[in-house]
């Protein structure tokens, strides 16, 4: 048999083997046609980012997404998330503005969503958010918790 073959057909059984190997707890699903296509075309995690020394996060499309976002959450105190009123799916594509108590503008982020967490010092911060056109604001305060603001639109646009 060619070397060549041989390194590819040995090489091609490891990685069957290793694809096999479930994590323990994790659910075994088949590869099929339909999953790897879907694999091919998720979105990115989410990954933090800052801006004017504040990190943050924003994301949470699909299941994967929003299971690392929730995973995340620990590590942020301001905790925002986006959904329609009629059927509560979440809404992506939302622009986030953060203010200080003096309206002097932190952190603004445009098609955030559906999840947002920041990481901001104490204080009182003003939280814009606009979807479409429609928006909306809440204040929130942090002490040394966590501050968590949900945000409802009754018309949402379809997909």
């Amino acid at each position: 048999m060619n070397r060549s073959i041989l390194r590819c057909a040995l090489a091609g059984a490891a990685a069957a083997a290793l694809c096999a190997t479930a994590l323990p707890g994790a659910a075994q699903r088949p590869m099929t046609s339909e999953t790897a296509a879907a694999s091919a075309v998720l979105p990115p995690m989410p990954a933090e980012q800052m801006q004017n020394g504040i990190r943050y996060l924003a994301g949470g499309v699909g299941l994967n997404a929003r299971e690392h976002m929730e995973a995340m959450a620990g590590r942020y105190n301001l905790r925002l998330s986006f959904a329609a009123t009629v059927d509560r799916h979440y809404v992506p594509d939302v622009d986030v503005a953060i203010k200080d108590a003096n309206g002097r503008t932190l952190l603004e982020v445009a098609d955030a969503g559906p999840l947002f967490h920041a990481r901001l010092p104490s204080g009182t911060y003003r939280v814009e958010v606009s979807y479409h056109g429609v928006r909306q604001t809440r204040t929130v305060s942090l002490d040394g918790g966590v501050a968590r603001a949900n945000f409802f639109w009754k018309e949402v646009p379809p997909a």
